[in-house]
This record gives structure tokens, C-alpha cells and sequence, in this order.
């Protein structure tokens, strides 16, 4: 699975060679930002520089193989594979293994996945810490506050990942306020029948 579709190209030219170049920058100790990407609100979806997260994790792929773009397309395909098998344990939580394979299977198998997996964009790494962050309270024994302060670390790293990374805060704190409801209401019904 992991050399399924790994190529030494890219088949567009818009944000890849942004993080790419983000990338290079940051070896080279210049600013990260200065990509020479020419903005053009009406044709582009992408702002001049894009969050600084992704471009992070492709600048060790940069300094041992430089522009290498075949070394980018395997580093994504293992990201790719750890996000399947990432998923994999997340629901193993409520289903069977079988179950789990099955539902992997129809999530990462399809044509669109295949395509996601060649292309160097931000979505994948992203997916993953995104998974990790929904799966740690729900799989840690002990709740402490240092499992809390590590998912907000993780948090902010998805946001500087993607720039939709920054809804993960108010969706936690909407989370914290449905479980300290749920767990009141279960209290005082606890109560009404004693």
C-alpha cells in the first residue's frame, strides 16, 4: 500500500510548490514566507504563504534529499499509511477488527483517496492530528491535565497546519460543555432516585 501510487511529479502547481518552497526556505534560514508566489485574488484559493505547520514537517524530506520530489511523494504516502493505520485503532474502539477493516477499506480504497495520497498537500498530516486529538480523551485511562495540555499542543499544530485547524478550539470547548452537562444531568438523576 505504502508504494501504491507514488510518483516523482505533481499534477498542478498551486499549493504543493508553496509548502515545498516554505520548506526550502526554512533549511536555508530565510523567511519562510517569501515564496515568490504571485496572488491573484481571482484565480487563486491560497493566500500568498500558507500556515507554517505542514511546511515544518517536509523540511527534514528537503535537507536529506533536497528537491527531490519522488522522496516528498514517499513521505506522503507514509503519512497517508499512518492516517490508515491511526484510523484503524480509532474504530477498533467500537467495532470489531473485521468491522474496522471493513470500514477502512471503503474509507482509504477509494479513487479520490488513491489521488489524495500523491498529492503534497496539508490535509492528510492535519487528518491525522486531527484523529489523534478526538482519540486521546476518549482512549486515555487516567484523564489528567497533562493528557489535556498535550492535546492542546496538538491543537495548535493542527491550526498551523491548516487554517480550518483553528475550529478544533471552539469545538473542544463545546465537547467540555456537553460532558459537564451530561454529567450534571446524570448526577441529579442519580439523586432524584435516591
Amino acid at each position: 500500500f505504502m508504494f501504491i501510487n507514488v510518483r516523482d511529479s505533481q499534477h498542478w502547481g498551486d499549493d504543493f510548490a508553496v509548502y515545498i518552497h516554505q520548506a526550502m526556505n526554512i533549511c536555508e534560514g530565510k523567511n519562510f514566507s517569501e515564496t515568490s508566489y504571485l496572488y491573484v485574488p481571482a484565480f487563486s484559493s491560497l493566500a500568498p504563504s500558507a500556515p507554517v505547520g505542514f511546511s515544518v514537517l517536509l523540511s527534514p524530506v528537503y535537507k536529506f534529499f533536497g528537491f527531490n520530489m519522488l522522496a516528498f511523494s514517499f513521505f506522503m504516502s507514509f503519512l497517508f499509511v499512518l492516517w490508515a493505520l491511526v484510523s484503524f485503532i480509532f474504530f477498533r474502539k467500537n467495532f470489531s477488527a473485521s468491522t474496522s477493516l471493513i470500514i477502512l477499506l471503503v474509507a482509504f480504497f477509494p479513487n479520490f483517496m488513491f489521488w489524495l495520497k500523491l498529492l503534497i498537500t496539508s490535509d492528510v498530516p492535519f487528518s491525522i492530528l486531527f484523529l489523534v486529538i478526538a482519540a486521546l480523551p476518549v482512549f486515555a485511562k487516567a484523564k489528567s491535565k497533562w493528557l489535556y495540555i498535550f492535546c492542546g499542543l496538538l491543537t495548535a499544530l493542527a491550526a498551523s497546519t491548516r487554517y480550518v485547524g483553528f475550529i478544533i478550539v471552539p469545538s473542544l470547548w463545546m465537547f467540555a460543555i456537553y460532558v459537564a452537562v451530561t454529567t450534571w444531568q446524570k448526577n441529579q438523576i442519580g439523586r432524584a432516585h435516591v
